[in-house]
């Protein structure tokens, strides 16, 4: 290994081959009006609803940023707000069947690119690598 790649941060090189990564995800993806920003709704949000708190909290943002991304996906109609059957004070974001449609189509693309990763690394490389990241997650407490 060069002195170069072993004296980069290993953050930075998660944050950046995360960066290419959705990139490389979002160019494929043609669904109109769908931007980065709107992946950590679709990463996030459980099957069921989720409250903008826990979203914000999954994805690393305050409850007012996230409570105005959601606004701008509800405008788009990816997502609605609902009340928690649970919880009648709370709100709970939901998918739409857009919102459905394009969390499918979102899937199927990281599955495209993680098949055009193996083919530079191979299959046993991306398995190499996933191995080492459920390692590393649970190493540094990651729930999953």
């Amino acid at each position: 290994m060069d002195g170069e790649a072993s004296s980069r941060l290993l953050l930075r090189s998660f944050v950046e081959v995360t960066r290419a990564f959705e990139d490389r995800v979002l160019s494929g993806l043609d669904i109109d009006g769908v931007r980065p920003a709107h992946l950590g709704v679709f990463r996030y949000l459980h099957p069921g609803g989720s409250r903008i708190g826990d979203l914000a909290t999954s994805a690393g943002m305050t409850g007012q940023a996230m409570g105005e991304l959601v606004g701008k996906m509800r405008e788009l109609g990816f997502v609605d707000v609902v009340a928690d059957a649970a919880d009648r004070r709370a709100r709970l974001v939901v998918l739409t069947p857009r919102g459905r449609d394009a969390v499918a189509r979102y899937a199927a693309r990281v599955r495209e690119v993680e098949e055009e990763l193996g083919g530079q690394i191979g299959a046993d490389g991306v398995d190499d690598l996933r191995s080492l990241l459920d390692r590393c997650a649970d190493a540094l407490g990651v729930a999953r």
